[in-house]
């Protein structure tokens, strides 16, 4: 009968085009003229609302909310229909659920503990509003179980866990707040907890949780382990001292108990010597002068070894040191010992190192001696000394190297063990002494030393220090 401008624009028609039409053609679901009549009918007429969606002229839909109320017009019964635009509305709608949806899922999804509290009582308890699936399961029970419930009745020890005063100091300030780790506890659950507490635009209280009860038993565990750690470590420190002070007796009396005996066979080697020489036989004078020469090698035997002994017990005194210039001072004293060896020698300048330069300096005596013996029956020898990049620590690999007689691999493993040789003492003197004292030194400084020969073509010994 009639219909005004704005339901024309609503619809895509001039005011006159509506006169006659059939509000039903406009309806998307052709249901909503059945229900809409029936409930009319059920209501006589009373005011009805319902939300139903029209087709407009181009085809587009538009969602409406219609009102309707039966009146008189022109003296006839009529039907009034207010129609209010509510797309956007239901856009809006339709998008909160969506949203709704995706919070839903990922609050499911979390694998954190979640759950949301309303005050109750001015803040003296708090009620569930939300409980979130891995909360339920950390906690043991069903989410219909506690929803609507206070939390002091589904967990009793909330109180003591210090829990529930953290609600109410979020709920008074709105400042955030984390409650440490700690043990809950209650006639049914006992879990180490830690939780984030914060406030809702709303003035719900939100408590993100885990449990961490895992974690601690191993933080226990470990906790344990360091406890036994340090007792064994107590007891080794003790068998070490108790070692360490033999060793001290040992060296105590390897320098005297060892040495008198020692003094008094040279000693009376030499006064036979003096006295009987002449009337000893060739024989005898080369007995006696063998049993002198055993003296002197047992003589700087019981030194070496007294020496291996103090290096495992002298503090060290570390600088850096100048080790060009170290080599630099043995190489003019081995060559001032055999001068008419010829020997090229390649040292490396300005080469430094951190250390105590006592045993540093031992380290290259040693190696640079080894060097020196072991191309005396090469031709043109030849010895290097200097440094590489590529160490596992980030500094450089120290090197000795030389072209002598070498050695089999195949016997590196008794290269640095105490009075193991790897050649005959008719070819090369020694005791095996040196590179075990060398290896000893190195670790004390928290190097490593390793090494690479063949027999015939010279040996190549490199080395770091700390």
């Amino acid at each position: 009968i009639y219909g005004s401008r704005a339901l024309g624009n609503l619809l895509g028609l001039e005011t006159d085009q509506l006169k006659g039409q059939f509000s039903t053609d406009f309806y998307v679901d052709p249901e909503d003229r059945n229900r809409i009549l029936v409930t009319l009918n059920e209501q006589n007429f009373d005011v009805v609302r319902r939300d139903i969606q029209l087709r407009r002229i181009d085809g587009s839909r538009v969602w409406v909310q219609g009102i309707y109320k039966a009146i008189t017009f022109s003296g006839e019964n009529a039907l009034a229909v207010g129609i209010l635009d509510i797309t956007q509305r239901r856009r809006m709608e339709q998008n909160l659920r969506i949203t709704e949806a995706r919070f839903r899922e990922l609050f499911n999804a979390m694998s954190s503990g979640v759950a949301v509290y309303r005050p109750v009582d001015n803040g003296q308890d708090f009620a569930f509003v939300d409980y979130n699936r891995a909360g339920s399961t950390m906690d043991g029970v069903p989410p219909e179980g506690v929803i609507g419930r206070r939390v002091t009745q589904v967990f009793p020890g909330v109180e003591a866990f210090g829990l529930l005063d953290v609600f109410r100091r979020v709920m008074e300030t709105g400042t955030p707040e984390h409650h440490p780790v700690r043990l809950y506890e209650d006639n049914k659950l006992k879990a180490w907890r830690e939780n984030f507490v914060f406030k809702s635009p709303s003035g719900e209280i939100y408590a993100v949780y885990d449990d961490v009860t895992k974690r601690k038993r191993a933080e226990e565990k470990v906790q344990r382990l360091n406890q036994e750690l340090e007792l064994r470590v107590r007891e080794r420190t003790l068998q070490l001292e108790r070692a360490n002070s033999e060793l001290e007796s040992f060296t105590y009396s390897v320098s005297h108990d060892l040495r008198a005996p020692l003094r008094s066979i040279e000693g009376f080697g030499t006064l036979m010597a003096m006295r009987c020489g002449e009337e000893l036989s060739e024989e005898g004078r080369h007995f006696l002068e063998r049993i002198n020469t055993g003296c002197s090698v047992m003589g700087r035997l019981i030194d070496d070894m007294l020496q291996l002994s103090r290096i495992s017990q002298e503090a060290l005194k570390l600088a850096r040191i100048d080790l060009s210039r170290l080599v630099e001072e043995i190489r003019e004293r081995l060559a001032e010992q055999e001068p008419n060896r010829d020997v090229t020698w390649s040292i490396q300048p300005n080469v430094v190192a951190k250390g105590d330069e006592r045993f540093v300096r031992m380290v290259l005596d040693n190696l640079l001696g080894n060097a020196w013996k072991y191309t005396s029956r090469t031709a043109r020898a030849e010895i290097q000394f200097g440094q590489e990049s590529g160490g596992e620590e980030g500094g450089p690999i120290l090197l000795v190297k030389d072209n002598g007689a070498g050695f089999n691999m195949h016997h590196a493993d008794r290269l640095f063990v105490p009075f193991q040789r790897l050649h005959k003492a008719s070819e090369f003197d020694g005791h095996g002494i040196g590179l075990a004292t060398v290896q000893r030194i190195i670790h004390r400084h928290g190097g490593r030393i390793w090494a690479e020969s063949e027999p015939g073509k010279g040996a190549l010994f490199r080395f770091t220090f700390s």
